[in-house]
């Protein structure tokens, strides 16, 4: 086969094995993680090019309601909700045309880079399908990542034509793809650093101050935006601790993170929304000695390769991609999967030049095999994306996430409580964000919103103890919550009527309308029968009849005959109503 039909099949494959691979997660529903903050945007709503505008001018982001300013990325999503609105296949379907362009990119650019035409491909191939992108790829907020990718990428490519040239054209086509790229996503600000790698070990070397002039232009661009970036944090309020509030712990898991990064790129073994991390209690914690030996090995290889400079390339491709994330500076950013969208290219092109040292069978059955594989695996990894509830299990049943003193798990189990499809996962849900945040006495707090969701929930499957018990836990923490009274009036209700009355008294306290006014007479003369208790009913009905007989009828089904006598008055007068 001559070299150009090589390369037209190689790019088709480039396309249909990414296709095959992500199709199952083209008909996913939207998340509850995040994709709700992304396609709900007030700015999608306003007439005509105001909300696009608003979306430039960063009107959510300067005035502290949205942490992020990457407009680029927003207008696509502008421009899906205006045809579409929230409907998810158009969502998917843009995410995985710019995963397509991504894995040709790839192609190009590693071509750049050697002369081999084995390389370039085993490297795109294995980008194509590699299962760590399942999440940038299937998720609906993470469109960002294919996004940016695509920018930098195309970045680099007309870095690398600008060194081959000395066209200044080429070298102002890095600097706009790089400001779209950071107008896509941050992550983006490692950029002069992969240049500086290229300049120092693609091709011929050059001097120092001539590699530091080249790289002087995207490195103020970076600067830039970086400022802008702290400036819109500052704005929003945004701060950041050590790890788990200690250096301690942020030098441990920082370490221990790197670890399981390479893991993740080199041998995908697990695919989470969310990670957790057992507490650090010292310095001697195994995971830090895990994150100086990668260092170790690391030191090791690049002594090893020191005279193989695409290989030393691929490791800076790869570490430099991920400085935005890996806590150097501390910023203590959740792991996820995500952020190795476009540093997984490093490792990529790794394997390809190891594997490019074996014979031509063996490196190809060797290269068939792996992408039959990650296609396989992505594919039925990227069906679980149609069942929500599969993508929480996994930190819906870990222990660790319970135990994690910094992992958001009280978010995560009242997503699970909202997301899952019946009453005995949700209760569980709830049941697991109370052993991480317990009652929290806030008027919007999690722990309080658990307990009351959770007695309404026992309440409606019939199991009226444990609805009590978590009623009265509410009564003691959450006084301030405003669905506190109702809640604890539907659960005690008949059932234990001092704690009924109170809570009745206190929701008409709270919001005093004709209809807790009648909630609270009823549990008062169900307490105790009282003559001036049963005039007030009776008022009540002969003032607003359409709005008390109904409510006062089911009352009364739900009474044994004696105790429903002190209601005959008032079921009287209710006897010409609807």
């Amino acid at each position: 086969m001559s070299p150009l039909p090589r390369r037209i099949w190689v790019q088709v494959s480039l396309v249909l094995l990414p296709v095959l691979a992500f199709f199952p997660g083209l008909s996913s529903p939207r998340t509850h993680y995040d994709d709700s903050l992304y396609l709900d945007r007030p700015e999608y709503l306003m007439p005509g090019l105001s909300g696009l505008g608003s979306l430039w001018a960063g009107t959510s982001a300067w005035n502290g309601f949205f942490l992020e300013y990457f407009p680029l990325r927003d207008t696509f999503y502008w421009l899906i909700f205006q045809q579409w609105e929230k409907s998810s296949m158009p969502y998917h379907v843009v995410s995985l045309g710019f995963h397509l362009a991504a894995t040709l990119l790839v192609f190009r650019f590693v071509e750049k880079l050697t002369d081999s035409s084995w390389v370039p491909a085993a490297a795109a191939l294995l980008f194509a399908v590699h299962p760590i992108h399942i999440e940038s790829v299937v998720w609906i907020a993470g469109l960002k990542d294919p996004m940016y990718a695509c920018f930098m990428v195309g970045s680099l490519s007309a870095f690398l034509a600008y060194r081959e040239r000395l066209k200044p054209g080429l070298y102002l086509l890095a600097l706009v793809l790089l400001v779209c790229a950071l107008l896509t996503k941050s992550m983006a600000l490692s950029t002069p650093l992969i240049m500086l790698a290229a300049d120092r070990w693609v091709g011929r070397p050059v001097a120092w101050r001539t590699t530091l002039l080249r790289v002087a232009g995207p490195g103020l661009v970076c600067a830039i935006f970086l400022g802008q970036f702290l400036v819109i944090g500052k704005t929003n309020s945004v701060s950041n601790l050590p790890h788990q509030g200690s250096w301690m712990a942020h030098w441990v898991l920082t370490a221990w993170a790197q670890v399981a990064y390479v893991r993740q790129a080199l041998f995908p073994s697990t695919f989470r929304l969310i990670y957790c991390f057992w507490p650090v209690e010292s310095w001697a914690d195994p995971r830090l000695f895990a994150g100086l030996a990668l260092v170790g090995a690391v030191a090791a290889l690049v002594f090893a390769w020191r005279k193989k400079p695409l290989h030393l390339f691929a490791l800076a491709f790869y570490f430099a991609c991920l400085a935005p994330v890996s806590n150097l500076v501390p910023f203590p950013a959740v792991m996820a999967d995500r952020y190795l969208y476009a540093a997984s290219v490093g490792p990529c092109l790794l394997i390809a030049l190891l594997l490019d040292r074996a014979r031509p069978r063996l490196k190809n059955t060797v290269l068939g095999l792996a992408v039959l594989a990650l296609t396989s695996t992505t594919a039925l990894r990227s069906a679980i994306w149609q069942d929500e509830e599969l993508l929480w299990v996994d930190a819906d049943e870990d222990p660790v996430c319970i135990a994690d003193p910094e992992f958001p798990a009280a978010d995560v189990h009242y997503l699970r409580y909202i997301t899952a499809k019946d009453d005995v996962t949700r209760i569980l849900a709830l049941e697991r964000l109370l052993l991480t945040r317990g009652p929290d006495g806030n008027s919007f707090g999690l722990g309080c919103e658990a307990l009351l969701s959770g007695a309404q929930l026992l309440e409606k499957q019939g199991d009226h103890t444990r609805a009590m018990n978590w009623a009265k836990n509410a009564v003691k923490n959450c006084t301030r919550h405003p669905k506190m009274w109702g809640t604890v009036l539907t659960v005690t209700v008949h059932r234990d009527l001092p704690v009924a009355a109170s809570a009745a008294q206190k929701w008409f306290r709270g919001e005093p309308n004709f209809r807790t006014q009648l909630f609270t007479v009823l549990t008062q003369l169900e307490l105790k029968d009282e003559a001036a208790t049963r005039a007030a009913l009776l008022t009540l009905v002969q003032a607003q009849p359409a709005e008390t007989c109904h409510t006062l009828r089911v009352w009364a089904a739900e009474l044994r005959p004696p105790q429903r006598a002190p209601l005959t008055a008032a079921l009287a007068a209710c006897a010409g109503s609807p």
